[in-house]
């Protein structure tokens, strides 16, 4: 593309651009040598000044190049003929402009790479900067499921000490809705003297004891099938046919509003003495106390 001219026909050619390899600009553009016309053609090209316009005597066409790399076209008009000393002169001044142009666009290039390093660089910070949040929101996470865990752990801890406390002090079972037994701790086993193989299956009237009257039971089934919790005093069977007091409190497992099992906590009473004075007094409670005359 033209970029400068003088004396030059502005109008008509300033935004010219050539092809490579089009005239003689496009034919130096490709030899890298200088083209020397002293015949010019009559419309070649004109010179134009504040008295007119004339056409050139004399034509230089020369390469703007350094190392072998041309950079532009320097085309020189002229009226009469250039001395060839005139025209290596041009040749060197050709090398200078070509040595600037190159280191411009060295210049523009090097800046073109610095502009975009520095935008990888920022960038590159920022997603560090994202990163470093990341394992900061990483880090306090971990360090909350830590304390949790930590929490958890304790609370395991304690809740399996309290079972073991439970489970030696106090007699578990759990059975259906129909009374059958499916899981009985090792201290039913103990006090009952059944195994728990000779439990799981069979229905809780197995450790009843016959005084035992059944509006008494009738009543815990009517509670607990209503949802309620029943607490009461129970004489129960060994399996060597001795008795037992104990102080029984049996409570639904309600599940989406239905109830799935039931499950009886029961202290054992050392004490007949304190047992049946505990029995009658809930007998007169329940209104049964003439079934125990």
């Amino acid at each position: 593309t033209l970029a400068a001219c003088y004396a030059y026909d502005r109008k008509k050619h300033m935004a010219r651009t050539i092809a490579l390899g089009e005239g003689l600009v496009g034919q130096c553009y490709f030899e890298k040598e200088t083209i020397v016309l002293h015949q010019v053609p009559k419309d070649y090209i004109r010179i134009t000044s504040g008295l007119g316009t004339a056409a050139p005597g004399f034509v230089a066409i020369i390469p703007l190049k350094t190392n072998d790399q041309v950079n532009g076209i320097l085309e020189i008009a002229s009226f009469k003929k250039l001395s060839d000393n005139t025209v290596k002169f041009l040749e060197k001044a050709a090398e200078a402009f070509a040595s600037v142009i190159q280191s411009m666009k060295t210049n523009d290039h090097v800046r073109t790479l610095l502009e975009a390093s520095q935008r990888q660089t920022e960038e590159l910070r920022s997603q560090e900067e994202e990163m470093r949040q990341n394992m900061e929101e990483i880090q306090a996470i971990q360090e909350q499921m830590s304390r949790q865990l930590e929490r958890n752990t304790a609370i395991r801890h304690a809740l399996e000490a309290r079972e073991k406390v439970l489970g030696l002090t106090t007699i578990l079972s759990e059975s259906d809705l129909h009374g059958t037994i499916t899981f009985v701790n090792e201290k039913f086993c103990e006090i009952s003297q059944y195994s728990q193989e000779e439990l799981i299956g069979k229905a809780h009237n197995l450790i009843r004891h016959p005084e035992m009257p059944k509006e008494i039971f009738r009543q815990m089934w009517a509670e607990i099938k209503a949802g309620k919790a029943f607490n009461g005093i129970i004489k129960n069977r060994k399996k060597d046919g001795s008795h037992y007091w104990v102080d029984s409190t049996i409570v639904p497992v309600i599940e989406d509003g239905q109830t799935v099992k039931y499950i009886g906590a029961r202290y054992h009473i050392k004490d007949d003495d304190v047992a049946e004075k505990l029995f009658f007094r809930q007998m007169r409670r329940m209104g049964l106390l003439d079934l125990v005359r």
